[in-house]
């Protein structure tokens, strides 16, 4: 077997902080449920990068943006911004001038005076700001990094919810009780916006940016997810799963990442429609569908 650069210094770190001796089976699902030490932890989840065939990364040197435990300390949108790795590509030209669009002051404002926004504590989303241009995957990169989420599971989310175009809309209806403002259009309207999909009923602040702002679409719903995923949507505490998983918030940091994933899709936790909507992703990212539009994929 052979390991890039960066793998080798994962398996040297493991070796010097003792982490071999409690590899085994399983163990890069389920080591972040064991009581290590922190450089120990680290080092195995980087190590288990390199095994299961993803880049390994570690603080300070990231080849690529990783998915972060709950109770990390997040990098702010600035840092972010410098760790994006530039490239003319674009995937999706016409998500163009989408890219280049950030929201004004008084929408944000908007946003932040907004108390209804899917559950989630108003101080889990004072950081969302949108602030940030670039390619559709230089945006998906600087959301991953702000919200300590894996770049390719982002990649794999908008491959569902748009086939990463900004301009696509779903979840049409005709009750017009439910629409955006100045959207309706042939006797109904789309409800759900942009390269992530954000409901409008579900998060009305984010009217309309979560149409015109790509930046802005991304950064609000991992900002949510990065919520969920920390435990502080309360209203999930009451939903039963189905039978085999866990009740929020108390399932394993693998479970507590896919069940928000799933609660996006289905406003529930691991109901029949989360559960069929965390497949599709899971199948997204085994595809890696997004590579067609990259000629040096």
């Amino acid at each position: 077997m052979s390991y890039s650069f960066d793998c080798k210094k994962a398996l040297v770190i493991a070796l010097i902080v003792g982490v071999l001796p409690v590899l085994g089976v399983g163990l890069f699902s389920e080591l972040a449920q064991r009581q290590q030490s922190a450089p120990s932890l680290a080092a195995a989840r980087a190590l288990g990068s390199c095994f299961t065939g993803s880049a390994c990364a570690f603080a300070g040197e990231s080849t690529r943006f990783v998915t972060l435990p709950p109770g990390s300390a997040l990098p702010d949108g600035a840092q972010c911004a410098a760790r994006v790795r530039r490239s003319p590509w674009e995937a999706r030209p016409e998500n163009t001038a989408a890219n280049h669009r950030i929201p004004q002051p008084v929408q944000l404002r908007k946003l932040y005076e907004t108390p209804r926004q899917g559950g989630a504590p108003a101080q889990s989303l004072t950081r969302v700001d949108g602030n940030f241009t670039g390619t559709t995957d230089e945006i998906i990169q600087w959301g991953a990094c702000k919200w300590g989420f894996d770049e390719d599971l982002v990649r794999a989310i908008a491959m569902d919810e748009s086939h990463w175009l900004q301009s696509d809309a779903g979840d049409w209806t005709t009750d017009l009780s439910l629409c955006p403002p100045a959207s309706v259009s042939g006797g109904g309207c789309y409800q759900s916006y942009g390269l992530l999909q954000i409901k409008y009923r579900s998060y009305p602040g984010t009217w309309p940016m979560s149409r015109d702002d790509t930046a802005f679409n991304v950064d609000y719903k991992l900002g949510y997810q990065r919520a969920c995923f920390e435990g502080k949507i309360k209203w999930l505490r009451e939903d039963v799963p189905q039978p085999g998983y866990p009740t929020y918030p108390n399932g394993s940091e693998h479970q507590m990442l896919w069940g928000c994933i799933g609660d996006w899709y289905s406003g529930d936790w691991y109901d029949p429609g989360a559960i069929t909507y965390i497949q599709r992703v899971r199948d997204e990212l085994a595809k890696r569908g997004w590579e067609r539009y990259n000629p040096r994929g």
